[in-house]
């Protein structure tokens, strides 16, 4: 595997892992290999203490050279004895018997995302079946989870089919982008009072700080008492929807505001409207009670999210270029990001810091100010050209 966090847990197979597969690499490249543990049975002859051997070889037609030799010893296998088997039966008490109802309405969900899948051709169907749903169970968790799901991925609804010369392509390219960050933040606004109890929504706030202000119940606690391993399931899932939404809602600003942060034709920079820094500045704010660092999301994407959105506001709200560019530094630096078009993301924004703050960042003249960050620009871009380059594809004409 490419990346480490898809090698470690080979029990989890249904989290989009892919194999390697064919690689073409140039001279001087590099990849980082990963090799997991067995992800499918071993055979029923295999018993605990047997040594499992196996080549991996670079290149068929020098595999002498390209070989490396792989171990993999037999592990034994669990010893469940009575007591864990009541622990597993004291799990499955946890788990309510499904009424047809709940059946039904969760067979509802797993379409509505199906047609999610399907938009834009099917966006009136979606959006129908989702104010149905909305409307019988606005506090069910999963359909606001399908929901905020639709906010991040789904095409904007608005289409903009401007002809012309390639000026005005450009002109109209931007104006859609725009509006498409523009529409997703409104959905995200929408959502995010949906979810708060006082709108009909499954979280309240004020719950949320007092169950997770104090200590959680001890493992042994939780282990005797079936409520409180429900109310800690619910309160988990009430926390981590919200996280989301919130991350989502300020990630969908923060990429609204730097894309008026670029210049116009005439190479005069664009000037971004207070009343969207403000707006930005609320949305981390309030981003902030939940999520102050990428170390408090786990998963890979949401860490480029959340360190795109913090180097963003020490950026542009509190004026801080130092602090944004140790953010972003610091989050490329994470083995997972380094080979995924997070590191791109990521690279882009500094570029974009390097360009803005001129000769400001390192103080004196405007020109050498200028000089020096030009340098420093020239070598992000070439290091970023090296690690992903670009392939020139050439048409053979006969």
């Amino acid at each position: 595997y490419p990346q480490q966090d898809r090698a470690t847990p080979p029990a989890v197979t249904g989290d989009g892992r892919n194999p390697v597969g064919k690689k073409l690499l140039k001279r001087g490249d590099y990849l980082d290999l990963y090799v997991a543990r067995p992800t499918a049975d071993l055979p029923a002859w295999v018993t605990p203490g047997d040594i499992l051997t196996g080549d991996f070889i670079l290149d068929n037609s020098h595999g002498d050279v390209t070989k490396t030799r792989l171990v993999y010893d037999v592990p034994p296998k669990p010893n469940k004895n009575k007591a864990h088997d009541d622990d597993d039966k004291g799990n499955d008490d946890d788990e309510e018997e499904e009424s047809l109802e709940d059946a039904v309405f969760q067979s509802k969900i797993a379409f509505l995302t199906k047609l999610r899948s399907k938009l834009p051709d099917k966006r009136t169907e979606y959006e129908t079946l989702a104010a149905e749903l909305e409307k019988e169970k606005p506090e069910s968790i999963p359909l606001l989870q399908e929901r905020l799901a639709y906010c991040e991925k789904a095409p904007s609804s608005s289409k903009d089919g401007t002809t012309g010369d390639d000026d005005d392509k450009d002109e109209s390219a931007r104006r859609r982008q725009g509006d498409e960050h523009e529409w997703r933040t409104a959905q995200l606004e929408e959502l995010g009072q949906k979810l708060l109890k006082q709108n009909g929504g499954p979280v309240d706030e004020l719950v949320l700080a007092q169950y997770f202000g104090v200590n959680p119940p001890a493992a042994d606690e939780l282990k005797d008492d079936k409520d409180a391993r429900a109310l800690k399931k619910e309160m988990d899932n009430q926390k981590k929807l919200l996280k989301s939404v919130l991350l989502a809602k300020a990630a969908s600003l923060g990429q609204l505001l730097a894309s008026f942060d670029n210049k116009d034709d005439d190479g005069a920079n664009v000037s971004i409207p207070p009343e969207m820094i403000k707006n930005f500045d609320e949305a981390v704010t309030q981003m902030k009670k939940y999520i102050s660092s990428a170390d408090h999301v786990s998963e890979t994407l949401d860490k480029i999210a959340t360190s795109l959105v913090l180097a963003r506001h020490a950026h542009y709200c509190q004026k801080k270029s130092v602090t944004a560019v140790s953010i972003l530094r610091k989050a490329r630096n994470d083995p997972a990001v380094a080979m995924s078009k997070g590191y791109k993301d990521l690279t882009n924004d500094l570029l974009r810091i390097y360009r803005s703050v001129g000769c400001d960042y390192y103080g004196g003249e405007e020109e050498e100010g200028t000089k020096r960050m030009d340098y420093l620009v020239e070598v992000e871009k070439n290091a970023l050209l090296a690690k992903f380059p670009v392939v020139q594809q050439r048409q053979l004409v006969l």
